[in-house]
């Protein structure tokens, strides 16, 4: 890890030669001259007009102080002529000079662009550890996830991030453009220029932004040096001069993260420093701010770090807190009317009247008492994941709880599926033998599981959200390779051709095809036919999981995550040894024991912490009316 110096920072004296000497260019505009080079001649001038600029500073009145503490960016008469004409009258926006050459999308993006960078302490507030502690999100997820962190946003919602960052960044690579400009024209005769209108600058808000994401970062005793670096004031006065030694800037902030950042992130520092160096060298506004874009990023990955830390950290008192803390906060919701039970309230009862019709749960016997509160919510949920079509929303008392029951539903939905392929097999093999018993060793069912999830895909999973529609949509090509794989095996059983490829089998009969289809879609898209087969899931699954509930039940929070992380550690590795797949119970091959095993683990834990949140907010009074109804 780099040192700094007992400032905290690898500082250097302000040389003009070296300060900010070649100000950057716009892609697509002229190469501008440097600063040096088009001051040499009248730099004596420019001494005097800075001395002159310094008394006349002191002679006026005080300047008034913005929120942040610091002085604004101002337009003083006789002082700093070349803020003149960078700030408009009403002194919070900046002109843009026609002479510039600046293109109509760069003229846009000024103006429309977003003020702040993607990454300040506001964006990065819920990192907070207060934030965090009073996450209900986070409180709930945390006894699910072994390895719950934080990471930047996907998907659509991180593109449109995305696309912002690039709109700010490309603003300001024009901005530093601009204040090339103005740095090269520091002549009486252009003070008059004309204008394609003003925009507001966004390089005093970066760095005033810059500092207080530093200072939430970095310890107390870097500090001082911190307000030393950037004082915006003064930087900014230093940018209407030409003389800012962002240079030595960069050098000292990749200093001060290596000092505070995690090693791995030293690589980074130092090559945004090298490009911001890079930059300025050869003039390419761009690459200064794809520079400072990469200092922001690596500050928003130090947050992230120190976030994902403190959750490590407190994991075990926040799931010990679990119970405890969601009780009180949605008690609280309902006494100030922010939540409302009732419809809750009415599901519960609702899932209480079709317990009735559930044999497997009616017929378990527990010696927890609480047990028969929880049945109703375990046929509930059920009732919801082995639906057909996808349901519109779930109980509004397992709010927290709707993408792990999403991606339930989506794996109870393979189950069913597959139990409608593995039947549609048997019966392939039945017709291909006419009419012979051949039993299919696991090894076949294994085989056309794999095929058939190569077919459906990982991204198409990812982006469609009922996944009965993506079997739907992929019947022809499942008919076509559960018929290969049917093929494959008989020919294998019978040892005709021993060792054949399925490249060497021969052209499914176009008939055989069509009727395989046929079948697949009725059993797929019809109600009845469906539900036979989810039925027979619901049952097992039901059962499986009030085993599961009874064991937790006796657990508290801490004990029930720890006992699943265990077993999902367990669990992986028998997934690696090879056959694992290949062994189903003996009821038949359609409902592997390590799919049903798990479903009803990870649909227990749910129950059981629903269940002791919301015991008395909302389900007991109409446990209690039902069991008086019943004695």
């Amino acid at each position: 890890m780099a040192q700094t110096n007992d400032d905290g920072a690898g500082t250097s004296t302000r040389d003009p030669s070296s300060s900010f000497s070649q100000f950057p260019n716009i892609p697509g505009q002229p190469k501008a001259q440097s600063w040096n080079e088009s001051s040499t001649s009248r730099s004596s001038s420019t001494l005097k007009r800075t001395h002159t600029s310094r008394a006349a500073s002191h002679s006026n009145a005080e300047a008034s102080v913005s929120q942040d503490g610091h002085r604004p960016l101002r337009s003083r008469a006789g002082a700093q002529q070349s803020a003149q004409y960078i700030l408009a009258p009403d002194e919070a926006t900046m002109r843009i000079p026609k002479a510039s050459g600046l293109k109509p999308h760069i003229w846009r993006l000024l103006h429309q662009a977003p003020a702040e960078p993607p990454v300040t302490t506001r964006t990065l507030s819920e990192l907070d550890l207060g934030s965090i502690m009073n996450n209900i999100h986070l409180r709930s997820d945390v006894n699910f996830d072994n390895d719950l962190h934080f990471m930047p946003i996907k998907g659509e919602k991180g593109e449109s991030k995305r696309q912002r960052a690039q709109d700010y960044w490309a603003a300001l690579a024009a901005e530093l453009h601009i204040y090339q400009f103005m740095a090269m024209s520091r002549q009486p005769c252009i003070m008059d220029i004309s204008c394609d209108g003003t925009f507001t600058p966004r390089l005093p808000m970066m760095f005033l932004a810059l500092k207080e994401l530093l200072i939430s970062l970095v310890p107390d005793r870097d500090h001082p040096s911190i307000t030393e670096h950037l004082d915006v004031a003064l930087i900014m006065q230093q940018v209407g001069k030409g003389v800012l030694d962002i240079t030595g800037l960069a050098r000292w902030l990749a200093n001060l993260l290596k000092c505070h950042c995690a090693p791995m992130r030293d690589a980074i520092t130092d090559e945004m420093a090298a490009r911001i160096e890079e930059g300025l060298s050869q003039g390419r506004s761009e690459t200064i701010a794809s520079g400072l874009e990469s200092l922001f990023a690596v500050l928003e990955a130090m947050k992230l770090d120190v976030a994902n830390h403190q959750i490590r950290t407190f994991r075990m008192l926040l799931i010990d807190d679990t119970e405890h803390f969601q009780r009180d906060h949605f008690e609280r919701l309902i006494n100030e009317h922010e939540f409302d039970p009732l419809p809750s309230s009415e599901w519960y009862k609702t899932s209480m009247q079709q317990l009735s019709n559930h044999n497997s749960l009616l017929t378990f016997e527990s010696s927890n008492q609480s047990l028969h509160g929880m049945k109703p919510l375990i046929v509930g949920l059920l009732n919801h994941l082995t639906s057909l079509r996808m349901p519109k929303s779930y109980p509004s008392t397992f709010c927290h709880d709707e993408g792990r029951l999403m991606r339930l539903r989506d794996d109870i939905q393979d189950l069913i599926h597959l139990c409608i392929c593995y039947r549609a097999f048997d019966r392939a093999v039945f017709a291909i033998t006419r009419g012979r018993q051949y039993s299919a060793p696991g090894q076949a069912y294994t085989s056309l599981r794999a095929r058939i999830f190569a077919i459906l895909g990982i991204s198409e999973r990812m982006a469609e959200d009922d996944i009965t529609k993506l079997w739907q949509n992929n019947i022809s090509n499942i008919a076509l390779e559960i018929l290969r794989v049917a093929h494959v095996f008989y020919r294998a059983h019978n040892r005709r051709r021993p060792g054949v490829g399925v490249k060497e089998l021969p052209a499914i009969p176009d008939l055989q095809l069509e009727k395989m289809c046929e079948n697949l879609t009725t059993d797929m898209m019809q109600e009845e036919r469906y539900r036979y087969y989810a039925d027979q899931v619901e049952a097992k699954i039901s059962h499986s999981t009030a085993i599961q509930t009874s064991h937790f039940n006796c657990m508290g929070p801490r004990g029930i995550s720890e006992e699943q992380r265990i077993w999902m550690s367990r669990r992986s590795l028998q997934l690696r040894q090879p056959g694992y797949l290949d062994t189903f119970p003996s009821g038949g091959p359609y409902l592997p024991s390590a799919d049903t095993e798990g479903i009803s683990r990870r649909l227990a834990h749910m129950v059981v912490l629903n269940w002791r949140v919301w015991a008395g907010l909302c389900y007991i009074p109409y446990h209690k009316e039902a069991a008086q109804r019943t004695t």
